[in-house]
């Protein structure tokens, strides 16, 4: 049958040429060791080191680039990194650079440009202040971050840059990013990034794909989730709320009083004799009371079962569950009582929780380094990783234990923040039953960690579990009193704190757990878990009474709707990216290197390339705005939660060698990333073709005996181009300039300006093969092309039940009944990393859902029906979310 794809109708003045930008991290330039943070008196001799993410003067600022800087110490005049790019067009360049400028100062480093042929340039920076030396900010930190440009003519092809810090200077040089750039528009403002006809092209998309027609996805007008969606829970109990309980508590254990505490509890310590006055002797406690709250232990394994009480108490209540937490604690053999207990009570251990680590097990880092140094893949680092840190895992074991245990990793909950979704899979490979994710206001795009996270999930057959603690940066808000302090004084103007003004603040706290729970997390675990109660005043204004602190009215509320509410669903996500095994890639890692490692270990493996590049771009533009919101002032909200054009419909997999099967259930997958192919799945991929599938990929990014079996096309000589069709719309697509190599046979799907074409379609059996000539899909740039998100678009059209439009973040899930609509607006609430500002309520957002049939619509947390509309054929719902507002509808 022949297929036509009719696409978008762009705009009709479509700029025809698009700036060109090259934009620079400087943590990914080569030759940068070590670290460096300037206002802990760092140093270097000879080199750049890291510096970031930064303290609280970074923060202030909304952040770094990217979330990493670079920096040298005073007295190095010779430090120098490169970076290696290429050059799209010659012509007049504008170059950037962001970086600390001192006040009555000079921070002086320079920057060369070196191209085969021409005469090397060199531009100096920090000679003069780019900040008024009266800035807020300078009178603060002595410093605030600054811009400044300098031109330079550059010739088409490669070149080479090099940071200099060429002359001793008073203060540390500290540089963020550099970006060279033809816009002659663009000046920069905090973090903000060059126009992206990529940008626009999303930006054009949004609302409008309903309208994309017909599908390019061989498979759609599916509505029931597949059986390995519904989200796994403990003991098929639904969700948990496992909770740290310390000293008190146990006490409670022992008493006998008609008085004592009668649920597990966690509250600040001045505050335990009053809540015991309050709540002795009772059941309906808030939060406390709800049978689905966990008692939590602080302990390398089960040592709370050599407490008789405790045992009595799992005694007492047969359906309860418990659990650990390992943080920062050393591996103690366990009692004899604990250890016959562990036999009986082992089912109800709901696992050991791993706050930002792998499992706190110590292994043989120098033998660990010295097979990173010898590896010739990366796929030979995570056998290493895996044989390394599967011995540091057995060996805590046996000192628990006494003995060998067979299943060592399956109760460890790792919940790392940073290197999540390079570990995601694999950490699932080495045996986890369950992993968790430590979300925080300073890590980008909740929504693709969680499509990670639930992945791997679903492709392994576990739970996920959210750890919670309300950071930006290190700052967290903490509603207690003991143990923490208000942070006004000098001497702690340099630190992150824990307290009430601090942290990421209760919006980022109700979006955090909204998405975690419809996202399919089994498990929610407090970081602190003592200050959901609270008395405010005390000095100028006598203490209130006690009372639930803004966290725990908002798990107080949580709670219950979700008992009235218990059937969340499956989270419907059609598209799957599939990552090699090997991918170990996470943006926003202490090291900018693949698995977290040094790059000086392995600079070849290790060192972010092609591959990196292509796994951000296809990612930022899946979850667009991602990109210019990752460019913008850190507020909060905006970072880890964004109005998404496509919604949150993708998951992530990799190429296990053990669980092939979970693409069967993706209508769409689309290979992201260096992939190696085994034999396996290349076969695996052939078949999933064969049966309906559609595969999207690109050239030059899949390798390996698997490949074969995918038919790739042949293709022509390489050229290049600024502009493409996106068939049949006669429009010019304005994009960068990239390279290609003309595909032979095929359904065209887009075509370069001399008819060649860029993008085309194979049948293969009742599926589909969509390919992209344009390698790995990025511009000489190293950017995404606009064509990326057009190919996205076409192949989501018919996968969507229900659509919504609007500038929100939304999800849906698959109910008994029907669906579940998941909206967040973080508009309006702008929260720095210390303070409250008043949330912009002009802010709110409209949005609309449409489907087909809708019979109700009810609003979760009022219960209140929501009128239909009947609109060009399809029911639809008309929403206003309030700015930093969640609303969740359920359709029947």
């Amino acid at each position: 049958m022949r297929v036509i794809y009719f696409g978008l109708l762009l705009a009709s003045c479509t700029i025809l040429t698009a700036a060109e930008s090259v934009w620079i991290e400087a943590e990914h330039l080569q030759g940068v060791r070590g670290s460096c943070f300037p206002d802990m008196k760092g140093n270097t001799a000879g080199h750049w080191g890291l510096s970031g993410p930064g303290i609280a003067p970074e923060w202030t600022q909304g952040g770094e680039s990217e979330w990493l800087s670079i920096a040298c110490g005073p007295d190095d005049d010779k430090a120098a990194a490169t970076y290696d790019l290429e050059m799209p067009e010659a012509g007049e360049w504008r170059l950037w650079a962001r970086y600390r400028d001192w006040r009555r100062q000079t921070e002086i480093f320079a920057v060369r440009v070196e191209q085969a042929g021409q005469p090397p340039q060199t531009v100096t920076f920090g000679e003069q202040p780019r900040v008024d030396e009266e800035d807020e900010l300078k009178l603060l930190w002595k410093w605030a971050f600054a811009w400044d440009m300098r031109s330079l003519k550059l010739a088409k092809g490669p070149a080479k840059v090099t940071l200099l810090a060429h002359v001793k200077q008073a203060g540390h040089r500290q540089v963020d990013c550099l970006c060279l750039t033809t816009d002659a528009a663009y000046t920069p403002y905090l973090r903000e990034k060059p126009r992206s006809a990529t940008w626009k092209t999303l930006d054009e998309l949004r609302g409008r794909l309903h309208a994309v027609t017909p599908p390019l996805a061989a498979r759609t007008g599916e509505s029931a989730a597949p059986v390995a969606w519904k989200p796994a829970t403990f003991r098929d109990k639904g969700f948990l709320y496992l909770w740290n309980v310390g000293k008190s508590w146990e006490d409670e254990l022992n008493a006998t009083s008609p008085q004592r505490m009668l649920v597990p509890f966690h509250t600040d310590a001045p505050l335990v004799e009053e809540f015991r006055k309050q709540w002795g002797g009772k059941t309906d406690v808030p939060i406390f009371g709800d049978p689905r709250i966990v008692p939590t232990f602080h302990g390398a394994g089960p040592q709370i079962l050599g407490n008789e009480h405790f045992v009595k108490w799992l005694e007492a209540h047969p359906d309860r569950a418990w659990a650990n937490m390992m943080n920062y604690t050393d591996a103690k053999p366990l009692s004899d009582r604990a250890k016959a207990n562990w036999a009986k009570y082992r089912e109800r251990y709901a696992g050991n929780i791993a706050g930002e680590s792998l499992g706190y097990f110590n292994t043989d880092t120098k033998a660990l380094h010295e097979r990173i140094k010898t590896a010739k893949t990366r796929g030979e680092i995570l056998d290493a990783m895996t044989e390394m840190y599967m011995a540091g895992s057995q060996a805590r074991h046996k000192i628990l234990f006494g003995e060998t245990v067979a299943d060592h990793y399956l109760h460890t909950i790792p919940c790392p923040s940073v290197e999540m979704t390079a570990s995601a899979h694999f950490c699932r490979e080495w045996g986890a039953r369950t992993m968790g994710y430590e979300n925080s206001a300073v890590i980008p795009s909740l929504a693709m960690r969680m499509g990670f996270l639930r992945g791997s999930a679903r492709q392994y057959g576990g739970m996920m579990a959210d750890y919670r603690s309300c950071n930006f940066g290190d700052a967290a808000t903490i509603y207690a009193n003991q143990g923490y302090f208000y942070a006004g004084s000098p001497r702690y103007v340099y630190d992150n704190s824990y307290d009430v003004w601090a942290g990421a603040g209760m919006t980022w706290y109700k979006f955090d757990i909204w998405n975690q729970y419809m996202s399919g997390s089994a498990m929610f675990y407090h970081e602190q878990g003592h200050d959901e109660f609270w008395q405010p005043g005390g000095n100028s204004v006598a203490p209130g009474p006690l009372q639930l602190s803004p966290k725990g009215r908002l798990i107080e509320q949580f709670l219950e709707v979700t008992r009235r509410h218990p059937d969340r669903g499956a989270p419907w996500t059609p598209i799957a990216f599939l990552l090699d095994r090997a991918h170990g890639w996470d943006p926003n890692g202490y090291q900018p290197a693949y698995f977290g490692h040094d790059v000086a270990l392995n600079p070849a493996l290790l060192s972010f390339g092609r591959h990196a590049r292509m796994l951000k771009e296809w990612f930022r533009v899946a979850y667009h705005p991602y990109g210019p919101q990752e460019a913008a002032p850190n507020t909060g909200v905006n970072q880890i939660s964004m109005p998404g054009v496509f919604g949150d419909i993708f998951d992530v997999l990799v190429t296990s060698p053990t669980k092939l099967d979970a693409v069967d259930d993706y209508p769409v997958v689309v290979l992201n990333g260096e992939v190696a192919l085994t034999e396996a799945w290349g076969k695996k991929l052939a078949a999933y073709l064969e049966r309906g599938g559609t595969v999207m990929l690109c050239d030059n990014h899949v390798s390996g005996p698997g490949a074969a079996h995918l038919k790739l096309p042949v293709l022509g000589a390489p050229a290049e181009d600024a502009s493409f069709q996106w068939l049949p719309v006669t429009n010019t697509v304005a994009s960068q300039r990239f390279r290609y190599r003309p595909i032979q046979g095929g359904r065209p799907l887009a075509k370069a300006t001399n008819g060649d074409t860029l993008a085309a379609t194979f049948e293969y059996g009742k599926g589909r093969l969509v390919f992209i000539s344009i390698p790995n899909g990025l511009g000489v740039d190293s950017a995404a092309v606009p064509l990326v998100p057009l190919a996205l678009a076409q192949a989501r059209a018919g996968l969507m039940p229900v659509e919504v439009d609007g500038e929100v973040e939304w999800m849906l899930n698959r109910t008994g009944k029907g669906w579940v609509v998941t909206l967040f607006n973080p508009a309006g609430s702008a929260k720095p990393q210390h303070g409250v500002v008043p949330t912009d309520h002009s802010q709110k957002r409209d949005a609309r859902i449409h489907a087909a049939a809708i019979g109700k619509a009810i609003e979760w947390f009022s219960d209140a029906a929501l009128p239909i509309a009947q609109i060009a054929g399809r029911q639809t719902l008309q929403i206003t979310v309030p700015a930093g507002g969640v609303r969740i509808i359920e359709l029947q």
